[in-house]
């Protein structure tokens, strides 16, 4: 294993990963990390003592094909691409092995240049399409123990509420008679807490609410899922009803970004 320096271009952040000679998956190329290739540029970097090495993982513990998460830091920014630790400015070229500085270079001005779609094309996202997998979880936990699942539901939307941001998203009914009779069992002495997480496959991680302890069961209460610090999500409950907000237009939004994200990389690292 041989630790390298990968630097910002403003010189405000620095992170030091690994290169190792192991047989890993690539989290850009979702291939293993000795098959990954990206056009024009060498596969694998020099270690410690001149070896090949196809694998590099960062301190957060994501591992890559080094060439490829070069060029992610190069091009975007230096977060991780698996769980945006890091810093949004992008990695100076110096930090690239000397002799492959040049193809590297190159391929950057050619990623440049052809940035956007191919002229004449155009893509569009249903909303509908986004919402088909929306996947709302409710989950209970005693003190100090792990979450489990309650109940879980897709969500439908309902009728535009007039004056707001936010839809009204039906569930199941399986997961509306789990969830009140679930809460109609609580007592005010109990020592359970509940949270709810909605989830998508275009979703990095699920959006979780903070865990609310059930005591007072008559009552109704909000649970909020943000994002980035922005509600994206909330549900409301008693006992006997329940109802899910949805701010569909952020969270369409949030999908779409995921999407340019994918599309950027096929393109720039096609199959």
């Amino acid at each position: 294993m041989h630790g390298i320096l990968f630097g910002s271009r403003d010189n405000q952040y620095e992170v030091h990963p690994q290169l190792t000679l192991h047989k890993c998956q690539c989290n850009i190329l979702h291939e293993d990390t000795h098959d990954a290739h990206v056009p024009g540029l060498p596969s694998t970097w020099p270690g410690g003592a001149g070896e090949p090495c196809p694998s590099l993982t960062l301190p957060c513990g994501h591992t890559f094909n080094p060439t490829a998460i070069a060029v992610h830091f190069l091009y975007q920014h230096m977060r991780c691409p698996v769980c945006r630790v890091g810093y949004d400015g992008v990695m100076r070229l110096e930090c690239v092995p000397t002799d492959m500085r040049d193809a590297f270079r190159d391929k950057l001005q050619c990623m440049r240049q052809s940035d956007g779609p191919p002229a004449g094309s155009w893509f569009a996202v249903r909303v509908s399409d986004v919402e088909l997998d929306l996947l709302l979880t409710v989950e209970v936990a005693h003190t100090d123990n792990d979450f489990t699942a309650l109940a879980r539901t897709r969500l439908y939307r309902a009728a535009p509420r007039m004056g707001t941001s936010f839809n009204t998203y039906n569930t199941q009914r399986s997961f509306s008679r789990l969830l009140s009779a679930f809460l109609a069992r609580q007592t005010a002495a109990s020592d359970v807490v509940l949270r709810v997480c909605m989830n998508h496959p275009l979703f990095e991680h699920p959006l979780c609410s903070a865990a609310l302890a059930v005591t007072d069961n008559t009552s109704s209460h909000t649970l909020r899922m943000a994002l980035h610090s922005e509600c994206i999500a909330r549900l409301h409950y008693t006992p006997l009803e329940h109802r899910v907000d949805v701010h569909t237009s952020t969270l369409v939004r949030t999908c779409v970004a995921r999407l340019q994200q994918a599309l950027t990389y096929y393109l720039h690292f096609p199959v």
